[in-house]
């Protein structure tokens, strides 16, 4: 893992050493620093390359899953419309009732 321009960002492909909560917290991780340093959502491409994750389709799975449990907003087919919600929190991505 290297922070790189202020993002920590993952070695390729070591999202395969995670479990599936891991790699959902590392894309919410990623969406909030993306948030907070820019002020404007990230690519999924971008979150692709940061966390790590090989394939584009599997970080939309995570946006779509984050965005379903009210944690993040995004708008399909709207570029970097993926901003974190005022709801979002890690005792949701644990699994555990708010």
């Amino acid at each position: 893992m290297t922070y790189v321009g202020g993002v920590v960002e993952m070695p390729r492909n070591a999202w395969k050493r995670q479990s599936v909560q891991e790699r959902r917290i590392a894309v919410f991780v990623a969406i909030m620093e993306w948030w907070e340093r820019k002020h404007y959502g990230p690519s999924l491409r971008g979150l692709q390359a940061v966390t790590g994750i090989a394939s584009v389709s599997t970080v939309r799975y995570h946006v779509n899953w984050l965005s379903e449990k009210g944690l993040v907003s995004s708008d399909d087919g709207v570029a970097r419309s993926v901003t974190p919600t005022d709801a979002g929190g890690f005792v949701h991505l644990l699994g555990r009732p708010g």
